[in-house]
Order: structure tokens, then C-alpha cells, then sequence
């Protein structure tokens, strides 16, 4: 179990959002999201594919983040509404993604531009590709803490997630990306969703 709440020896306290949580709660949280999902093994699928990719690599780069995800359907919808198999239009969005040539806001915006991809798995195959400078924003961080799934959203997530891993790096020497960031704010999120969902 993992709790929110300032713990007995841990003056490491928190602000994202306008949610309070402990560096004791993010780091507990970091971890039983690493055991809850195969996150490791699809990050380091990503790690090792080339800096251009082709169609069939993006493919199948693409159904492993959107199974990862828990999203067979949206991989259906991808493949339905790309002729059957979507790996050239994801070569062709992650390959400027790679190139450096998309902002935060244009990186997300070309991703849901694609048939079948909204905010969450678009942010999902960014995330999976460049976890260093990108992270998931998905329904549970939209009604957690308040970011709207968009483009706007997403990039104002980014830059938020990126000035708490700048406190965390100056306050207490955590240095971690905004992937595993995001991960660890995920699950601290998901656990007070589903108390209001229960409580509605």
C-alpha cells in the first residue's frame, strides 16, 4: 500500500498540481509501478531501435506500446484506419520526433493526427521512444491532477513534470527522467481516482 500523506521521518513534501504527496510516497510508488507493469522490457525495446526507423521496426514498436498499454483495441483501430498496417505513418512521425525537429506540442499533435491514436497512446509510443524528455499523460493524470488530453495539455504537463524533476534533482538529489516520474505521479493519481470513483 503506499500513501500520499507526510510520513514520520520524511520532511520531503511535495506540490504537483496542487496534489501533496512525500518523496518516501513517490519513490514507493516509482517502484510498484516497475512490478505492476512490463515497463522496463518495452523501454528497452525502444532503446534499441534504430534512429530512423522503417515501417515494419515502427509496426511492431507500435503494437508492443499499445499492448503495453492495455490498448489491443486501439492497435485495432490503428490498423483499420491505416490500410491494415499503420508502421508507415508511425515511421514517418517518430522518425521527426527522433530528428528533433517537433516541439512537445507538434510531437503530440502529429501522433494524434494518425487514425486511430488519441493523446494517451500517442504520449504512450513518446514516452517508449525518448523517455528521457517525454512521459504518458492518459485519463487517469487528466482527472488526477487536471491537465486536459489535448495538445496544450500535454505540453503544459511536460513542462510541469519538468520543474519538479528539477526540485527533486536540487532538493534531494533524485535524478530521474520524466518517464519514471510520471510513472511513480501515476500511481499515487490511480489510487485516488478509484477512491472517488468508489465513493461516487
Amino acid at each position: 500500500m503506499r500513501t500520499a500523506a507526510n510520513e514520520e521521518g520524511d520532511a520531503g513534501v511535495l506540490d504537483f498540481a496542487g496534489f501533496r504527496f512525500t518523496t518516501a510516497a513517490l519513490r514507493s510508488a516509482i517502484a510498484l509501478q516497475a512490478r505492476e507493469f512490463a515497463t522496463r522490457e518495452v523501454e528497452e525495446y525502444g532503446a534499441r531501435l534504430p534512429k530512423t526507423l522503417l515501417a515494419q521496426q515502427a509496426s511492431g514498436f507500435s503494437k508492443m506500446v499499445c499492448y503495453w498499454g492495455g490498448g489491443g483495441r486501439v492497435w485495432g483501430k490503428l490498423k483499420a484506419g491505416n490500410g491494415g498496417d499503420p508502421g508507415a505513418v508511425i515511421a514517418a512521425w517518430l522518425n521527426a520526433v527522433a530528428a528533433g525537429k517537433l516541439d512537445d506540442e507538434e510531437a503530440i499533435g502529429r501522433g494524434c493526427a494518425i487514425a486511430g491514436l488519441g493523446v494517451s497512446f500517442a504520449s504512450k509510443h513518446l514516452r517508449m521512444l525518448q523517455p528521457h524528455r517525454f512521459a504518458v499523460l492518459d485519463e487517469v493524470l487528466c482527472e488526477g491532477f487536471g491537465f486536459a488530453l489535448n495538445r496544450k495539455g500535454f505540453a503544459f504537463f511536460l513542462r510541469e513534470l519538468r520543474l519538479l524533476q528539477a526540485s527533486l534533482r536540487e532538493r534531494s538529489g533524485i535524478d530521474i527522467n520524466v518517464a519514471t516520474l510520471e510513472a511513480g505521479l501515476f500511481m499515487l493519481a490511480r489510487q485516488n481516482v478509484r477512491a472517488r470513483t468508489e465513493a461516487a
